[in-house]
Order: C-alpha cells, then structure tokens, then sequence
C-alpha cells in the first residue's frame, strides 16, 4: 500500500525529537511506499526560511536537501542507461 504524505507528516520526522509512535510506524512502511508532492517539499522549503529559529531552520533545509538528493539519486538509478542493455 502506497501513502502520500503531507506537510505535517514529513515535518514531524524532521523535528530533533519527533513523536515515537510515529517514527516507530514510518519505519514498518517500505521506502518505494513513501511519496510526497512538489507542493508538500515547497511549504516545507517555505517553512524553513520562514523560521525565526536559524539553527532550527538550518537543519530543516539540509534535511530537505538530503532528502532530495536521495531521491534524485533513486531516480537515476532506475532509468535505463543510453546504450546498455
């Protein structure tokens, strides 16, 4: 079963302390289940420069960074490389 996530979902696993039951039940979904929307990843950018807390919004960008690059890096390795068979 696929789930979307929404903003409120993915910011709750990017506080320093994010709510056990949550976390414990995020990590029985396989990641290939896991989706979010472009919309969801520009209100968490959005949130994060909005923050008055700079240490707190610094980690929040790196975090959403990284995440992209994952995903970004999930992508190419699933596309067919030109000339490869």
């Amino acid at each position: 079963m696929a789930f979307l996530f929404d903003t409120d979902a993915i910011s709750e696993v990017l506080k320093r302390r994010p709510l056990p039951a949550y976390a414990a039940w995020l990590r029985t979904v396989p990641r290939v289940e896991q989706f979010t929307s472009a919309v969801v990843i520009g209100e968490l950018f959005k949130g994060a420069y909005r923050s008055t807390d700079v240490e707190d919004s610094c980690l929040y960008e790196t975090k959403l960074r990284v995440l992209a690059l994952v995903r970004r890096t999930r992508q190419a390795q699933r596309r067919p490389r030109a000339g490869v068979r």
